[in-house]
């Protein structure tokens, strides 16, 4: 029971009410009593002296026959007893023999000369407390009823005041344990202008904040994930690009340096230097070459797009073709453009090397007598640019993995038909910096590569 009061604010407030309001009322009572019977007494002391003074003037009329009649009277009214004294005798109005001494109250002495005698009479009054007595036993008698109504009434208006200031306490109380919880969906929305409807007001802003504040923390836990799942599939891209590298590099590094020894060595048919020299410096050059589209790729991805300009797209391609029709020749190719003339943001050094590779794998990789098409167009708002080849096509599980470093369809990195396998993964790179969106399709006889040459941001 202790227990379970220690742990209610109502029931602590309760008792707490009950035992303030019951102590204050019995006090007040006490109080009315003793103030009440002291009253009492002083304005019936007051009053009997009054009379006492009438009585004592109205005497002196009457013949000493007639003054005993009034002097009965007297003390009939105003619950007193009296004596005359005289030449005559003594003479006691009254029941003073039933009255006892604590019964007494007020007494007055006066001389009295009656109308018919000259002879002098003491008359001696005084005040019976059985008044007094009447109104202490009847206070005496109440008393147990108010108290009972004191309790009673003070048991109710402590409920219902521990009911009325205790709920709003408990709502906070309720909304104070849910934010414990890390529940912030419900607020307390108090129109109360007093502490309670502060702490109120206090509450629902703080419980405001710390749900922003913590929808911005796990907003921000997953954006650090994402960047770290990003960053872990970085590393990985980086690592297997490092591999990738060493293995391109080491195995070209190998054959020259057996070639060579071989040479130096004067080993079989290697001491015919005209022979395996040119070999030597073609495999220097396709080394050569890949180092430098390594170090381009390093350079993009350190300095980012460079210097845009405003380019016409029908002139880049002009460029372009002009650097292939030697080789578009030797293959009969049959060269169909469909360009309509506009002008990109570009980075011209970048997108020339974008628009090299994509053409440059259009006509290697194209048999003898295809077709290779370049359009320039509108659409949708849009400008779009598409190289097509014939004669070729991809196979659908290997479209997703062209983009990746030292990806060639043929497994076996015949440099012969996949190159170095960067091409690709430069065009990629270069395009991302412009943020334009691409993508290539195959079917069973061409290959369809497909710029938006706009960045996403302006759409």
């Amino acid at each position: 029971m202790k227990k379970k009061i220690k742990s209610s604010l109502s029931a602590k407030l309760f008792l707490f009410l009950v035992a303030l309001l019951v102590g204050i009322s019995l006090c007040i009572l006490v109080v009315v009593n003793v103030a009440v019977l002291n009253n009492y007494k002083e304005v019936s002391n007051n009053r009997f002296g009054e009379n006492s003074n009438e009585l004592y003037e109205r005497l002196s009329k009457y013949n000493y026959e007639d003054a005993k009649e009034i002097i009965t009277d007297f003390c009939i009214q105003n619950n007193a007893v009296a004596q005359l004294s005289g030449e005559d005798g003594e003479l006691t109005f009254g029941n003073l023999e039933s009255s006892d001494q604590d019964a007494v109250g007020t007494s007055y002495a006066y001389d009295i000369k009656f109308k018919d005698s000259n002879n002098r009479y003491a008359l001696y009054v005084m005040s019976l407390n059985v008044g007094e007595s009447d109104l202490e036993t009847a206070m005496k008698n109440l008393t147990p009823i108010i108290i009972g109504g004191i309790i009673l009434i003070s048991l109710l208006a402590a409920y219902v005041y521990t009911k009325t200031m205790v709920k709003p306490i408990k709502n906070v109380s309720g909304i104070a344990q849910k934010m414990s919880e890390l529940d912030f969906s419900q607020s307390i929305q108090s129109n109360r202008s007093d502490e309670i409807g502060i702490l109120a007001n206090s509450l629902d802003a703080m419980s405001t904040k710390l749900d922003t504040a913590l929808n911005e923390l796990e907003i921000a836990n997953k954006n650090l994930k994402q960047d770290m799942n990003v960053m872990s599939t970085m590393n990985e891209q980086r690592k297997d690009f490092f591999t990738a590298v060493s293995h391109e590099l080491k195995t070209p590094i190998t054959i020259l340096k057996g070639q060579v020894e071989s040479m130096m060595m004067g080993i079989g048919d290697y001491t015919n230097h005209e022979k395996y020299l040119p070999q030597i410096m073609h495999e220097i050059e396709n080394v050569e070459y890949l180092v430098q589209e390594l170090l381009m790729i390093s350079k993009l991805e350190t300095i980012g797009v460079g210097t845009i300009e405003q380019r016409s797209i029908k002139e880049l391609i002009s460029q372009s073709v002009k650097e292939f029709q030697p080789l578009i020749d030797e293959k009969e190719l049959q060269l169909i453009m469909s360009e309509q003339d506009f002008t990109i943001d570009v980075n011209t050094n970048l997108f020339n090397k974008v628009l090299h590779n994509l053409l440059g794998n259009a006509v290697r990789y194209s048999p003898k007598k295809e077709i290779i098409t370049i359009a320039s167009y509108q659409k949708n708002n849009q400008k779009v640019l598409s190289i097509k080849n014939t004669g070729i096509s991809i196979p659908k599980e290997s479209l997703s993995s062209l983009f990746e470093p030292f990806y060639r369809i043929d497994q076996s990195r015949n440099k012969n038909l996949g190159g170095n396998g960067l091409g690709l993964y430069i065009v990629k790179v270069i395009l991302k910096l412009h943020e334009m969106q691409y993508k290539i399709q195959s079917d069973k006889n061409s290959v369809k590569f497909t710029i938006i040459l706009e960045p996403t941001s302006q759409k």
